[in-house]
């Protein structure tokens, strides 16, 4: 008889232990899940389902409404800025220890300076709109061209005026182009003048050069930026309607 009772009460512990399970269920899963039913008391669940199997049912049913077309487009860009981060970050050590001069202030300018323009991963931004598009609004016409394009032409006139200013300037170099020979004068102006005169003129040009590309820089990125954040946003209310319909195909 003894161990009749202790049995009974094993039994009886064990159901309350299955109970209180619900218990802590039901008001999270009412709460937070939304729309998904688990039954309002634990009397009117059937005695087949065990409450581990009840909570996994739950969960599932949680991440099939949490994975929207918002959040898989937000997903598609955190990934693609991600790996594109990565690839800058790369190229950047790349410039700093092997295409600066062995100094410390110019390698820390250098990597500034090259940190203050994120056109790789404002590139990557660009180009998961593309992506959510084709692969999320299910617009066939966006090839990988259509979505390369606009990334390509941003990352490529950003480089384009860097490397003719960086050409031009080497052109320019008056360790090559002045020559301080005797020869001939007919303004009267001694060698060591005109060769003041061109530096000074070297100088500025060579400030005007710089300046030039620092304000390119900006405005290339900043039209990026622009670009970016005017289609996300038209993009994100498409993806919005989108899950509109499905909450109202499925309920």
């Amino acid at each position: 008889d003894d161990n009749n009772d202790n049995s009974n009460d094993s039994t009886a512990a064990a159901a309350a232990n299955a109970n209180s399970g619900y218990d802590r269920v039901s008001p999270i899963a009412s709460n937070q899940y939304g729309s998904v039913d688990i039954g309002e008391s634990t009397t009117e669940q059937t005695n087949d389902t065990n409450p581990s199997q009840r909570q996994r049912e739950v969960l599932c049913q949680y991440e099939q409404q949490r994975r929207t077309h918002v959040v898989s487009g937000r997903g598609i860009t955190v990934a693609m800025v991600s790996t594109a981060l990565g690839f800058a970050c790369c190229e950047n050590l790349v410039y700093v220890f092997l295409y600066t001069e062995p100094q410390i202030s110019n390698q820390i300018a250098t990597l500034i300076a090259r940190s203050l323009f994120p056109v790789h991963p404002l590139a990557a931004a660009i180009q998961s709109i593309g992506v959510c598009r084709r692969d999320l609004e299910g617009d066939k016409s966006m090839g990988l061209g259509k979505i390369l394009a606009p990334a390509i032409i941003l990352h490529g006139w950003f480089d384009f005026v860097l490397m003719s200013l960086k050409e031009n300037s080497d052109a320019n170099d008056p360790d090559t182009t002045t020559n301080r020979s005797d020869d001939y004068n007919p303004f009267g102006e001694n060698n060591d003048e005109r060769f003041d005169n061109s530096q000074k003129t070297d100088e500025l040009n060579a400030q005007a050069e710089a300046m030039f590309a620092v304000i390119n820089s900006c405005v290339t990125v900043v039209l990026g930026i622009a670009y970016y954040f005017w289609f996300a946003s038209k993009q994100r209310s498409r993806l919005a309607e989108l899950d509109q319909q499905s909450v109202l195909n499925t309920s």
